[in-house]
Parts: C-alpha cells; structure tokens; sequence
C-alpha cells in the first residue's frame, strides 16, 4: 500500500514539472516497470531450472501457507519473454502483482491531472473517482488516488506542521491497521471486531497515516531524511523486486542447513541477519543494472521524441 499511494504521490509530482515531463513519464512508465518485472521473471525461472528453489522445506516449519504449491506454470522462456508480463512475472514472483496497479495507477492520475488538475479545489475530482472505484471493488487504485490527492495537498500546504503529540497520535494505530492478517483467522480480539472483508482499507489507512506523519510531523520528517533511510529509500525498489527471489532460495538454504544446528529462534535470527545483509547487496548490484538501462531508455526516448517533431 505504501507503494501504491506514493505511485500516486509522486505522478501528481511529475506532471506538476511540465507536460514535457508528464509526457516522458507516461510514455516509459511500462517499460521501465518491464524491466523489473523481466530480471525478476527470468532470475525466477532459472533458479526453478537449476533446482535452487529450497522452500518447500521450511513450510513445515514455518507454517508459510501462502507459498505452498507455489512453482511457475510456464517452462517455457521463449513463452515466457514474448507473454504478458503482468501476468506471467507474477506467476515466478508473487509479490510483483503490485505491477499492474503501479502502471494503471500512474495512468489513472495523469489523466485525472490532464482533466481536471487546473481546479483550485483539485482533490474533489479524484475523490469522486476514488469513491467510484470502492464501489467498483478494487481498492488498489484507490491507494494509487489517494496518494495523489496527498500530494496535492502537500503541494499547498507544504509549510503546515502537525506537533509530536498529534505525530504520535496519528502513528500509533499504524501497526494495528497495517497488521491486519491475511488469508488466517486472527485471534486477536481488535481484529476480530473489524470485518474482514475491508482488510485493504485497514492497510491503505495504516499507510496513508504513516506517510502523512512523515509529510507533515516535523521530527519524525527530519527522522526519515536521515541518510540511513534515504539509503533504504534509494534501493526500496530493487530491495522489493528481488527480496521474494532471495527468500525462496538462499533464505530457505540457510534455514534448511541452520535449523538442525541451532534452536529455532535463533536460526531465525542469524538467517534474518544475512538476508538483510545479502539482500542489501543484491540490491545495489541491480539498481546500478537497472539505472544503466534506465539511462539508455531515456536516451532513446529522447531520440525518438526528436524524430516525431522533426
């Protein structure tokens, strides 16, 4: 969720820059996210290839219900590259079904800010449009337009400051709402008061609470403007494409080999150490892959933009 409201956060940003930008945003937005959906996909397919998949494993330990059975439905890799990548990169990595509603998300608010982003109420539109996707049913755009509307408001109100105590407040319910279980009964008796059916709401509120205590409280902003978190930030997106790939193979190995030597929660621990670590890795070695790409993407774009208003 906190992906999905900064797709909206930042689209309303980019076309704040100019139609030149909004335009170049909208015309690589999907392949860019191709890109990170196809290193992911075929990093997937090879280690399902070569046997280096070890989580079956652990379910039994772990109790990991939402991965059992999981395996790619196409062996197929000319199938597999010339198919639709929303849909078959998610079949090799769950995590990435978030793709689809990042891309038509991103669609969704720059048509919103082409209509209607001269209003000097601007947030009326999109929240009429975000009403009418609730009722629709899917709330991942939701979260897309939400994050916009907050933008627009961060936009006109970017020297408003709520004090700590509102601060802490605000992020207090966070964990609650963003902890809501999935796919398992909890027996927690707040969650249980709460319908389950509105379980995405709960984690979009927990998200938009978090980002807005980050927006406008000011400690916990100079907080998150650390250099550590701005570390995190900068690779957040290769951190998420891989960390599914990292815990189907050299997470499982380490658990599989580490759980007959030491008590369990301390397998736990040391294997949560070395995943952070190797995953921190990982995921500078792919963004400096996918910046390269990145460049040579804008690059052509350029050159194509120029031979269309020649």
């Amino acid at each position: 969720m906190i992906f999905l409201i900064l797709t909206g956060f930042g689209t309303y940003l980019v076309c704040e820059r100019g139609k030149e930008s909004s335009v170049k945003y909208a015309s690589l937005r999907f392949f860019k996210l191709a890109v990170l959906m196809f290193i992911s996909t075929i990093t997937n397919w090879m280690l399902f290839k070569f046997h280096l998949v070890y989580y079956p494993h652990i379910v039994g330990h772990t109790n990991t219900i939402w991965i059992q059975g999981e395996s790619p439905f196409n062996n197929n890799i000319i199938s597999l590259i010339w198919g639709n990548w929303f849909t078959i990169s998610t079949g090799y990595n769950n995590t990435l079904w978030t793709m689809h509603y990042i891309f038509f998300g991103s669609v969704i608010c720059i048509i919103i800010y082409d209509l209607w982003g001269e209003l000097k109420k601007g947030y009326i539109v999109p929240s009429i449009i975000g009403v009418c996707f609730v009722i629709m049913g899917p709330p991942y755009f939701v979260a897309c337009i939400l994050g916009y509307i907050l933008a627009h408001y961060y936009k006109k109100n970017a020297d408003r400051q709520i004090g700590i105590s509102w601060g802490i407040g605000l992020l207090l319910p966070v964990p609650f709402l963003c902890g809501y279980p999935m796919l398992i009964e909890s027996q927690f008796f707040l969650y249980r008061i709460l319908p389950e059916q509105y379980v995405e709401y709960y984690h979009m509120a927990g998200a938009f609470l978090l980002i807005y205590v980050c927006l406008f409280c000011s400690p916990v902003k100079k907080m998150m403007e650390n250099r550590f978190f701005l570390t995190i930030g900068k690779y957040s997106m290769s951190i998420y494409t891989m960390h599914f790939t990292l815990l189907m193979s050299v997470t499982s190995y380490l658990f599989v080999k580490l759980i007959n030597r030491f008590s369990y929660n301390k397998a736990v621990l040391l294997v949560w150490v070395f995943t952070c670590s190797i995953t921190f890795v990982v995921a500078i070695l792919l963004k400096k892959i996918i910046d390269s790409i990145y460049r040579w993407l804008d690059r052509s774009y350029i050159k194509l933009y120029h031979y269309m208003t020649e």
